[in-house]
């Protein structure tokens, strides 16, 4: 295989053939890693048990900070390694990896278990599921981890999903400016006022940036607006059709569905609105962290190689997730392209936005705590991986054994 350019090398995972760690060995590395070869009982390496403990109660480990684990590779873990079964929730937004896992059953063929996928109308939903102990695992948006967080559900998120996935949409009907065209944020959204504007969830990602932004521009949220949150966020396309809504701010691929069906006109893209403006992230009980580290290694692991296929392998994604949403292609590609930062490894700007998120839920009031991202991000599973938040659709080169990994056979 030729080589590859440094810069281009930084942004991709180690190839899949090459990181192959044997699970009699994780201990003991895991132990010099995080533990400085401290030694246990009458000898120097470190149980499995104990690593752990080490691994759940660690400090967070910051982007490019030093490697505090190993990739679990190769045949499917023993099953006193993994759970019985995973229970793994998400939302039908294409900005997750799950748009290829579960159809392709990618985690039950690499992770040698049953998979139960349960589908939620948004993040909120699916924390509380996690309270209630309904799910092991989920991608949701980094707003609902911060609020279940700070209500003491035992969560971590341990990677990314997606960056500045959320527009602001008007209706292509009304007479607005964009940020094309006045070149300024506080402009364009104080034409919003006294206008219906249609969200998900409260507590959501596009709720909690939507205030943040009404804030900015000198409107009172409550006061100068009518936000209107909605339980089943793919429903705000056929709202803003109708006038239901005025403007949106919804997850990929529904904004793209808007402008696509001439309904929508994007007011502000994503990267204006907010940049570095963290979407979603795979979150995790910290039950399983501390009872099935090395199975939490594996499922990150999987979920970065499919972003990875996701940015190299847009027109095959977009036939995987057409299907599984229901939406045309064509809408799923673009999408794709309007929104293409994915990645399983944050970097610095999306964790400082993390930070301003916990700061813009509390002013909201839907948080008490002054929470700062190391609260939430558990990232010593994904920081060695090698994969950067600058890598995108179009900037990942394809890679014929990566696609046979994921597809099962060659492109």
């Amino acid at each position: 295989m030729r080589a590859r350019p440094a810069a281009l090398a930084r942004s991709r995972l180690h190839p899949v053939a090459t990181i192959v760690a044997v699970a009699a060995v994780f201990g003991l590395i895991l132990a010099l890693v995080l533990t400085g070869c401290s030694s246990q009982g009458d000898g120097d390496t470190l149980t499995l048990e104990s690593s752990a403990e080490s691994l759940s109660t660690a400090g967070p480990t910051s982007p490019g900070g030093e490697d505090s684990s190993i990739v679990a590779d190769g045949d499917p873990l023993p099953a006193d390694k993994r759970p019985a079964k995973l229970r793994i929730g998400y939302l039908p937004a294409v900005c997750q990896s799950w748009v290829v896992l579960r159809p392709l059953e990618l985690l039950e063929r690499e992770l040698g278990l049953p998979v139960e996928w349960v589908q939620y109308s948004a993040g909120p939903a699916l924390v509380q599921a996690f309270a209630q102990g309904q799910v092991d695992a989920g991608f949701l948006g980094i707003p609902p981890t911060l609020i279940g967080v700070d209500k003491g559900v035992p969560i971590r998120a341990v990677a990314s999903t997606h960056a500045e996935g959320s527009a602001l949409v008007g209706r292509a009907a009304d007479q607005y400016r964009t940020f094309d065209e006045l070149g300024d944020v506080t402009e364009v959204v104080q034409q919003l006022r006294g206008k219906v504007l249609g969200v998900p969830a409260k507590g959501s990602i596009e709720d909690s940036i939507l205030r943040d932004i009404l804030r900015t521009a000198g409107l009172d949220p409550e006061r100068d607006v009518t936000i209107k949150n909605v339980q089943a966020a793919p429903s705000l396309p056929d709202m803003l059709a109708q006038g239901e809504v005025d403007a949106m701010i919804v997850w990929p691929p529904f904004g793209t569905k808007a402008v696509a069906a001439g309904s929508g006109q994007v007011l502000i893209n994503a990267r204006d609105l907010w940049a570095n403006s963290p979407c979603c992230v795979l979150a995790v009980t910290q039950d399983l962290i501390d009872e099935y580290p090395e199975f939490v290694q594996a499922l990150v692991l999987l979920h970065a190689r499919t972003s990875t296929f996701m940015m190299a392998y847009p027109d095959k994604t977009a036939q995987i997730a057409a299907d599984s949403l229901g939406l045309p292609f064509q809408t799923i590609r673009q999408s794709l392209s309007d929104n293409p930062r994915y990645s399983a490894l944050p970097d610095e700007g999306y964790l400082s936005a993390t930070d301003r998120f916990a700061a813009s839920l509390k002013q909201s009031g839907y948080i008490e705590h002054d929470l700062k991202w190391g609260d939430v991000f558990d990232l010593r599973f994904i920081s060695h991986l090698g994969m950067e938040m600058e890598a995108g659709v179009g900037m990942v080169p394809p890679d014929p054994s990566l696609y046979e990994y994921i597809i099962g056979e060659r492109p």
